[in-house]
């Protein structure tokens, strides 16, 4: 089964209608379980999910979110460890873009971490920076 890491970008356009990204994420969310995916998700991605979540005042959607993926398993959800933490940092030093923030560094070393290429975001600006491919459109699993 591949694993597949998720931005918060791809959660908050799936929770939030409203979103621009809305329909791309329900799309998503129906095709990769049908390519039997394994979600991942780590604590960093976590904490910027329920931030933005609470400064678009929808706190009570924050605290559901925080409830199922911790007590459903809907998604392999990992614990940054400091190895990860290091090597997100090396990644960190290596963008010469302002634009990527130390938790999208923490998505690509969690990929190395658990051997997978894979990451759901809408990030325009995290495609072609590293090995790892972004998924941001249906039928890019392969």
């Amino acid at each position: 089964m591949e694993k597949v890491l998720i931005d918060a970008n791809f959660i908050i356009a799936l929770l939030c209608s409203e979103d621009s990204c809305h329909a791309k994420a329900v799309s998503l969310s129906e095709e990769l379980p049908q390519k039997q995916v394994q979600w991942v998700l780590n604590n960093a991605i976590l904490y910027e999910i329920l931030t933005v979540l609470s400064k678009r005042r929808v706190k009570p959607l924050a605290r559901l979110f925080y409830q199922t993926v911790k007590q459903e398993g809907v998604v392999q959800f990992v614990y940054i460890t400091h190895d990860i933490e290091e090597k997100a940092f090396i990644y960190f030093g290596r963008m010469r873009s302002n634009n990527i923030s130390f938790f999208d560094c923490t998505l690509f070393a969690t990929a190395d971490a658990y051997n997978t290429k894979y990451i759901v975001s809408f990030d325009r600006h995290l495609r072609n920076k590293t090995a790892h491919t972004i998924i941001h459109a249906p039928n890019q699993l392969s």
